[in-house]
């Protein structure tokens, strides 16, 4: 299993192979749909759950916060935690230009 690993980066390497990821990223937007059904600023959602303006910008951009900072905010919403966020299929990047690489 490894040489094949091996060799399917190696080709890629040497050739240029277009090579395509899927990820999946999470997402917080039901988090601000649910601030705006409500009524409530990111400001009254800090106060309110305790979290600090760190995490709140970085619920702002996606990124990774705690499982303490999600559980402060569903037990301060009175909400599951599916209701805050969710995952979302990341689109599609390409790598490399499909001709061989120069010099190899």
């Amino acid at each position: 299993m490894i040489k094949k690993t091996y060799f399917t980066v190696f080709m890629a390497e040497e050739y240029g192979v277009k090579e395509y990821e899927m990820t999946r990223k999470i997402s917080y937007k039901k988090l601000w749909k649910l601030l705006i059904d409500r009524d409530m600023t990111k400001t009254e959602l800090r106060d309110k759950t305790g979290i600090s303006t760190v995490s709140l910008a970085k619920l702002g951009k996606d990124e990774n916060i705690t499982t303490d900072v999600l559980l402060k905010i569903c037990n301060g919403l009175d909400c599951d935690i599916s209701e805050i966020m969710e995952t979302v299929k990341e689109k599609k990047t390409e790598k490399g230009s499909g001709k061989r690489t120069a010099g190899k």
